[in-house]
Formats: C-alpha cells, structure tokens, sequence
C-alpha cells in the first residue's frame, strides 16, 4: 500500500490541503498503524532512479512550468556539477537520503520523492524534502521517462511494472461457500 498524507503545524490554516492534512497525534497513529503493518511484511527493496533537475524561467517554478507540455524544463539527470565523478558523488548521496526518507515512511510501491538538493562549497549536500507522491507524474511536462530510460527502462515497460506490481499486491484468494 501506498500513502500520502499531508501534515500541517497549524490546524487554523486554511489553504488548499487543509482539508485532507493531519494535526500531529492523527498523523502519529497514522505511523504507528504503517509500522505494525510493514511489520508483516518484511523488508522493502528500493530502486531510485537518477534526479532530475527542474529549471525555473524566474525566482521560482510556476505551475505551468511544472504541469504543462513545452512550458518548463527539465534535465535528466541533475547537473549537481561539472565534474562527473563530483556528480556521481553528490547523486548518491541524495540517493541515500531519498532511501532513507523512504525507509523511515515505510514506502511501498512507487513513490516520487520531490526535494530541494543543495550543494555547498565545501562539499555538503543538503537535501529538503517536499513531498512524498504515490503516482508518478503522468502530466505532459512529466520527466519519469528519462529517469527511467538511465535505468534501462522502455516507457511501456516501466509502466507494466507499476501495474503489476498493483495487480500481483492486490491478489486476494477468492471466497467460495
């Protein structure tokens, strides 16, 4: 199973996602059930694709940038730096945060993990998580293809995967009487 849930600090907000956000003792319990639940399931192997990188035409990203065709940028895999192996390094790092993050929510299935990465001058890498989706970005402007192409996969095939993996998780026995 997969989860996204939105959690707010201040329960008075009243913005787009309020209505579906967690006050801080829900969203608790909410983990603790998740815990008990991966409990019986066992350990979760992760596969996390290259990052991409998202270019803004100003200060910062606008919708259209990010949801329509033709409108935004993106480059795949994210230039971290110009020196190749320094890239490699900085990209496994944010990897490893990524995995991280998906090991301390209990993330099953697919999931793209949205985050700003910062790279510092004397090597540190920061990575700030924004949000945790449980479906990919079919959107016109979508760049899962080109992560997913660095990894060896065809469009139709990563999406086989997807569903697959919906169809064989979701396999109940049937009930006869």
């Amino acid at each position: 199973s997969l989860i996204e849930k939105h959690f707010t600090l201040d329960d008075t907000d009243k913005t787009v996602d309020s209505f579906f956000s967690s006050g801080e003792k829900e969203f608790e319990r909410m983990v603790q059930d998740i815990r008990f639940l991966d409990k019986a399931l066992g350990k979760i192997d992760y596969e996390i694709f290259e990052a991409s990188e998202a270019l803004s035409g100003g200060d910062v990203l606008s919708l259209e940038e990010k949801f329509l065709a033709g409108e935004g940028q993106n480059i795949t895999p994210a230039r971290f730096d110009i020196d190749s192996k320094e890239r490699q390094r900085i990209s496994e790092i944010v990897k490893a945060e990524f995995k991280r993050a998906a090991d301390l929510l209990h993330v099953e299935g697919y999931a793209r993990i949205d985050a700003f990465v910062r790279v510092f001058e004397n090597g540190k890498i920061e990575t700030i998580f924004i949000e945790i989706n449980s479906l990919p970005g079919m959107t016109p402007a979508t760049c899962i293809f080109h992560q997913t192409a660095l990894a060896g996969y065809k469009p139709y095939d990563f999406i086989d995967r997807i569903l697959n993996y919906g169809i064989q998780k979701n396999k109940r026995p049937v009930k006869t009487h």
